[in-house]
């Protein structure tokens, strides 16, 4: 599972829907609800509805995914990598999974580091969400996570 810090994914997932046509509220509502008004909020309304909207469940998904691994009987072969690891060395990272899964036969030469402006790749930045919160977003945030996603990141920090 791929792993990257929920708040800096609330803010990529924000940016993400302001750069898409405004006529795709019907497919997003397939994955998020959002008001009719939503792309006409301003960037900071929107984005402190997505604190309070997609990352609880963002979190809520990490967490169930590390209870799984842990708590499950038997557990869940579950391999955690990083977003920053993805974004550090991408043919390493692609490798790691393949050799988790037992997949042998493979050709890496292909793997382009992402390109920040390109595809889904904004800024790829870790952290980003402390320079974008509004404090109220930061408390409901932490709030919110307290060390529910603590263990999860100290393993990760490890492998």
């Amino acid at each position: 599972m791929l792993v990257r810090d929920p708040r800096d994914n609330t803010v990529s997932w924000t940016y993400h829907l302001r750069a898409i046509d405004p006529g795709m509220i019907e497919f997003n509502s397939l994955i998020q609800q959002l008001p009719p008004a939503y792309f006409t909020w301003p960037h900071q309304t929107q984005l402190a509805f997505q604190v309070r909207t997609f990352l609880p469940a963002a979190v809520n998904w990490i967490e169930g995914w590390l209870n799984a691994a842990t708590q499950a009987e038997p557990p869940v072969q579950v391999q955690f990598v990083s977003f920053d690891d993805l974004r550090r060395n991408p043919t390493a990272l692609v490798e790691s999974v393949l050799k988790f899964h037992q997949i042998r036969d493979y050709d890496l030469s292909k793997v382009q580091p992402p390109e920040p402006g390109k595809r889904h790749f904004r800024q790829g930045k870790s952290g980003v969400w402390r320079e974008e919160f509004s404090e109220e977003d930061r408390q409901f945030a932490a709030n919110l996570m307290g060390n529910r996603l603590e263990s999860l990141f100290d393993r990760i920090a490890v492998s």
